[in-house]
């Protein structure tokens, strides 16, 4: 339908930018997060991660793993908590 297609098309939009962050930074993990993934996230972060291993570089993009977030709403919070734990810890 008319709605899953846009999603796949912004999915699609996430993926290159997953893609060049790959290329630049090689990370081993991606997390993505937000309403629309946990509304979604078989059909965005499949596409997304399709996406992402075609267009980034093939040996970078061999192990990276990519996840949805499990904090919710919480994420930012609990981020902000933890680097200031480890600011004053």
């Amino acid at each position: 339908d008319a709605v899953e297609e846009l999603i796949r098309g912004k999915a699609k939009r996430v993926g290159l930018v997953m893609a060049n962050l790959v290329n630049i930074l090689n990370p081993d993990l991606i997390v993505l997060g937000g309403g629309v993934v946990e509304a979604m996230p078989a059909i965005i972060v499949k596409q997304a991660e399709k996406t992402m291993r075609r267009y980034a570089l093939p040996t970078s993009a061999r192990y990276v793993k990519v996840a949805v977030a499990k904090l919710g709403d919480h994420s930012i919070v609990m981020g902000a908590a933890k680097r200031a734990w480890d600011l004053f810890s």
